[in-house]
């Protein structure tokens, strides 16, 4: 029988080999898994919380609607390994999903079509506090999937005309945040409590499309349809998004998944005559 002779590079190359797996921890190699994982969670938590958010929202007098809730937690579970197949493989039968604060979880309802949410308003428990590590957690089948960051405060909104100062009606505002964010949410009512616009994903395919925007922002541009109506109060929101790195992820693919979370700033403007 022949034997097989292998050249010194080649002795070299394969022992550098070997001894790059055995100096990969159990961390690491648990880190690589989830690039595997077919777990996926589309995850968006938002707060009102900050002082002078609250102030202005009682001085505009907004206690109702979707910015009188101080936190809200929605998600999306799939069993999918792509952002392209993640509508189509929604999963509803999870045994628990919740979002915990170190101390305390409140769980999130299932509605139907995969979609996991709760409110403030559904238990007082739920909160959004600046600062404070947050962790999502969906367990099916027993397997705990779970993706943790520091929830970021809100952004410093400028560009919004304020005092005297009006802002010409049927056209678009840019507003500066004061920092790059990964994303933004954005809603405007009118002094009725009417949504005029509101880029909140509420589908699974509009979430997935929402965060395959990668580019960091520093602004966002509100469309002029947001502010129809001429010599009228118009209360803008915008949350600066943050999203989790992909080492936070456990049991969860990083690839697929996504958690956001963003605390809500928010300040009126009049429409000129």
């Amino acid at each position: 029988m022949r034997h097989m002779r292998y050249s010194p590079a080649l002795r070299t190359s394969a022992a550098l080999v070997l001894s790059g797996i055995a100096l990969v921890g159990c961390g690491e190699l648990n880190r690589l898994e989830d690039y595997f994982a077919t777990t996926a969670a589309e995850v968006l938590f938002l707060g009102i919380s900050d002082p002078e958010t609250l102030s202005a929202l009682e001085e505009l007098g907004v206690t109702e609607g979707p910015m009188g809730i101080r936190a809200a937690a929605t998600a999306f579970l799939a069993q999918a390994t792509s952002l392209e197949s993640v509508a189509a493989n929604l999963v509803d039968d999870a045994d628990r999903v919740l979002v915990h604060n170190g101390s305390q979880g409140v769980n999130l309802d299932s509605q139907g079509n995969g979609l996991y949410f709760i409110t403030s308003q559904d238990d007082p428990v739920l909160d959004y506090v600046p600062g404070t590590t947050y962790t999502f957690q969906a367990v099916k089948e027993g397997r705990s999937h779970t993706v943790s960051m520091l929830a970021p405060g809100v952004p410093a909104l400028s560009g919004i005309p304020g005092g005297s100062d009006t802002h010409p009606p049927g056209q678009s505002l840019t507003v500066y945040l004061g920092g790059q964010f990964d994303n933004a949410i954005v809603l405007v009512l009118d002094g009725d409590g009417n949504i005029t616009h509101d880029n909140r994903p509420s589908t699974a395919s509009e979430y997935v499309d929402w965060i395959q925007d990668e580019s960091m922002q520093s602004s966002v541009t509100i469309p002029g349809e947001a502010f129809p109506e001429a010599g009228s109060l118009y209360i803008i929101g915008i949350a600066g998004i943050r999203e989790a790195l992909d080492s936070s992820y456990e049991n969860l693919n990083p690839l697929v998944s996504k958690l956001a979370m963003g605390s809500v700033a928010v300040q009126g403007v009049l429409t000129g005559l």
